[in-house]
């Protein structure tokens, strides 16, 4: 008796620990917040509602500010996409910019076109 009531406990607990997150029904508000989940693809399908290209780029201003990674760009990239409603990216380009400018030590970009996933 008291082992089955161990394995009910276990088997409840590790029901618990499987749930899924479905990402696929996020909406564009949803990863605003949550832009992990944003999902990147190589081109555009066909029929769907084309946004238009988003661009991001990040500067670091003082050799003392952290200086903005590829993973920095292509975060905001998806922030920018899903406050103008995408769900998804595709043709995703990025990278850094390691010369200095008038404004910024270096700086990270990335580049892609926002549309609504189906």
């Amino acid at each position: 008796m008291r082992i089955a009531a161990v394995v009910a406990v276990a088997a409840l607990l590790a029901g618990c620990t499987a749930t899924k997150l479905d990402v696929t029904n996020m909406s564009a508000a949803d990863l605003t917040s949550s832009p992990e989940f944003m999902s990147i693809y190589p081109t555009v399908p066909d029929g769907v509602k084309v946004i238009g290209p988003v661009a991001s780029n990040i500067c670091q201003i003082k050799k003392s500010d952290h200086a903005p990674s590829n993973e920095d760009a292509i975060k905001a990239l998806k922030v920018q996409a899903a406050q103008k409603g995408a769900t998804a990216l595709a043709q995703v380009t990025f990278g850094r910019t390691p010369t200095p400018t008038p404004n910024c030590v270096s700086s990270a970009y990335a580049r892609g076109i926002a549309y609504v996933h189906n």
